[in-house]
């Protein structure tokens, strides 16, 4: 009799640790289902916020007549609404040119984006990536090579085109999306990394977005 009571207990012992397993189990897929969900939503924030000026961009230049350019700093993961002033040649598509330095940026006259008494519009002020998340690569149209780390610029202009790019923004999990900047509409479209998507893009500027 003392043995199948023994025999009994041990079984229910057995039956609650499995229980107990099976819930942690669920618990910790509920709990990392939710960060990814979490990070998901960050990365998705901040392509928002990069398209955004980017589009602000085209925008102003068409509106006032000035030049515009989004300045990306990819050591940083910065992003600035910069409005460029005086003479800023910037190369066709078919010319490389070397990386932008910190101080090829003062010299071209590009500055924060200001009201008309002068103060500094908050759409022009630095921009901070969330911490979850980095630029990555950047591709301009005219530049044979991909810029991974530095200052960047993509520029816009008064008759209404930008410069053929893409923004590529990971994770620190290495979720990346890429934000495929088009020429002549200034439009920015959002699409989760395809490496041979990016390369048939800045090759040919056709876009197949889904």
């Amino acid at each position: 009799m003392y043995s199948l009571l023994r025999n009994k207990s041990a079984g229910i012992s057995i039956l609650e640790l499995m229980i107990v397993l099976a819930l942690i189990g669920t618990l910790s897929t509920v709990l990392i289902g939710g960060v990814r969900r979490s990070t998901n939503s960050d990365i998705r924030h901040d392509a928002s916020r990069i398209a955004s000026a980017l589009r602000m961009s085209y925008n102003l230049s068409s509106q006032t007549g000035n030049q515009h350019r989004v300045l990306f700093d990819l050591d940083n993961n910065t992003f600035q609404i910069q409005a460029c002033h005086g003479q800023t040649r910037i190369p066709s598509e078919e010319i490389e040119i070397e990386t932008e330095t910190d101080e090829q940026t003062k010299i071209k006259g590009c500055t924060e984006i200001s009201y008309n008494d002068g103060n500094i519009d908050p759409r022009g002020t630095v921009q901070k990536l969330k911490e979850t998340n980095y630029l990555k690569r950047i591709y301009i149209g005219y530049d044979k090579n991909v810029q991974e780390n530095g200052l960047i610029a993509i520029h816009s202009f008064p008759l209404g085109s930008t410069q053929r790019s893409v923004v590529e923004i990971s994770t620190k999990q290495n979720d990346t999306y890429a934000l495929f900047v088009h020429r002549l509409t200034g439009r920015v479209d959002i699409e989760e990394y395809d490496a041979h998507q990016i390369s048939a893009y800045m090759k040919s500027g056709y876009f197949s977005g889904r």
